[in-house]
């Protein structure tokens, strides 16, 4: 599954450069929550300046970290609104899980029907004809692995249409 890219975004990019913290009280060293700034934030404010190529999945696990950073260390960020501004960013660029039902469901239908469009019209000894041609081990082995799936199909499409 290619995941979706995210795209810059200067107006959050400067929010995110330009925020300030609170730090809490004997919580952590101010040189320990840069090390965690620069880990966590610095990433993200270099991928919504355009500098830094990062999937949608790849940012949401650096927001929460800064979240949970944030939440344990510091008393809090001067802007306000900047967390829940970064992930709607992050949410507009997330694919969506694959559902591959329809791909198959689909895919089996199109066989079905090119199968029972082939055949109709065919008398019945004409259809086993098809079904025993391609039976044959070695013309469905040789187009492995349609010609496999062309001999179930027909012989699927062959009890339906009696």
């Amino acid at each position: 599954m290619t995941e979706m890219m995210m795209m810059p975004d200067a107006g959050l990019a400067d929010r995110l450069l330009d925020v300030r913290y609170s730090v809490a009280v004997g919580q952590v060293e101010s040189q320990a929550l840069a090390g965690y700034d620069a880990a966590e934030r610095s990433p993200l404010q270099r991928a919504a300046a355009g500098e830094l190529a990062m999937s949608a999945p790849q940012a949401r696990r650096l927001r929460i970290a800064w979240r949970d950073t944030i939440a344990s260390y510091t008393a809090g960020i001067s802007d306000d609104t900047l967390l829940a501004d970064l992930e709607a960013w992050i949410e507009r660029y997330v694919k969506p899980p694959f559902d591959p039902a329809p791909v198959a469901e689909a895919l089996i239908a199109d066989i079905a029907s090119v199968t029972r469009e082939r055949l109709d019209g065919l008398s019945r000894d004409e259809r086993i004809a098809v079904q025993d041609y391609v039976g044959q081990e070695d013309a469905w082995r040789a187009h492995a692995p349609y010609g496999y799936v062309a001999n179930v199909a027909v012989g699927a499409a062959l009890r339906d249409l009696g």
